[in-house]
C-alpha cells in the first residue's frame, strides 16, 4: 500500500508591513503646513490626520512622518499601498492651499508630479514579516505655490497661528 502526502503550502503565516517616509523641501521660506488625513483601520497607525509645519529655506528633503503599519497576510487581498484619503498643502502667509486625494491622484495630476512624487525604498523580509519601504517627496517651491488657489477656511482651520500672528501678515 503507497501512502501519498501532499504538501498543502501551509507554513508559516508571514504579514506584509508598508513603511512609507514622507520628506517635504520648503524652498519658499514661508510657513508651509503638510497634511494627510484618513487612513483604513491598519494595525499600527493610531491617528487619522497628520500635519507637518515647515518654515524657513531647507534645500534637503526634511523627514516628515515615518508610517508604519502591517496590511494583511501575504498572499491575501492587501491593499498595494497605505491608502491615505487626501493630501493638503497650506501656505499660511499666502492663505493659499493646495488640495488632492489619495496619493495616486496626486502622481496623475498632470501639474503635481513634479513636486510630488514617490520612490520604491526596497524591501526586508524575516521569517514573520515582510516589510515594503516607499519614500514620499513633496517639494515646496514658487512654482507649486503659483498652483495654489486662495482657500479662506483655513483662516478658521489654523485659528490659533492667525490670532497669535496677525500683527505679522
Amino acid at each position: 500500500m503507497a501512502v501519498l502526502i501532499m504538501a498543502n503550502g501551509c507554513g508559516p503565516e508571514i504579514y506584509q508591513r508598508y513603511t512609507d517616509y514622507h520628506y517635504i523641501t520648503n524652498t519658499t521660506g514661508k510657513l508651509i503646513i503638510h497634511e494627510i488625513i484618513g487612513f483604513d483601520d491598519y494595525d499600527g497607525i493610531d491617528r487619522d490626520t497628520f500635519q507637518f509645519y515647515s518654515s524657513g529655506l531647507i534645500n534637503t528633503p526634511e523627514l516628515e512622518w515615518e508610517i508604519s503599519c502591517v496590511v494583511g497576510l501575504i498572499g491575501a487581498h492587501i491593499p498595494v499601498m497605505i491608502d491615505y484619503r487626501s493630501f493638503h498643502t497650506y501656505s499660511i502667509e499666502d492663505t493659499t492651499a493646495l488640495h488632492w486625494k489619495y496619493a495616486s491622484d496626486g502622481f496623475a495630476d498632470p501639474h503635481i508630479p513634479p513636486y510630488f512624487y514617490h520612490e520604491y525604498g526596497g524591501k526586508t523580509c524575516s521569517d514573520t514579516e515582510c516589510n515594503r519601504v516607499l519614500n514620499y517627496y513633496l517639494i515646496v517651491n514658487d512654482s507649486l505655490l503659483s498652483l495654489m488657489q486662495k482657500d479662506y477656511s483655513i483662516l478658521e482651520k489654523f485659528k490659533e497661528y492667525y490670532s497669535k500672528n496677525i500683527h505679522d501678515l
